[in-house]
């Protein structure tokens, strides 16, 4: 094979190899379902673009980089019903901290909770034998 033809060549192979490692990495998302969910109504309607601002209490989890910006102290508390006309035990908690420590940098602390409610505890007999409540 000549120079230049795999000159011609050498693109194609690279997004033939990009394509095929992409599907694996895309898989799944089954597990940490709260971490699927982003917290912040402000970021959620500005396109959830808290990336490039990152300059609340949810830097911590949308740019922690961001906490390097931040001056004082802030406090972030978010609830939300996930489907508020199915389940009323189904809902979403973030709290995060933000403090600014002249002369070390800022801290941050963040607590997600993701409630899934009350399940039918059933085994191989289809007769119910209890509830449990399931979380992250």
């Amino acid at each position: 094979m000549n120079r230049s033809r795999f000159k011609a060549l050498a693109p194609l192979l690279a997004l033939l190899l990009l394509i095929m490692t992409s599907g694996s990495a895309l898989a799944s998302v089954a597990g940490a379902a709260s971490l699927q969910i982003p917290p912040s109504a402000r970021f959620n309607g500005l396109g959830q673009s808290g990336v490039a601002l990152a300059d609340d209490a949810t830097a911590a989890w949308w740019n922690p980089a961001g906490l390097g910006f931040m001056t004082g102290r802030t406090l972030g508390l978010m609830h939300s019903q996930l489907v508020p006309d199915l389940a009323d035990d189904i809902y979403y908690e973030y709290a995060g901290w933000v403090h600014q420590m002249e002369g070390w940098g800022t801290y941050a602390l963040s607590l997600v909770y993701l409630s899934y409610g009350k399940s039918t505890h059933t085994t191989d007999n289809p007769d119910p034998e209890g509830t449990f409540t399931s979380y992250e």
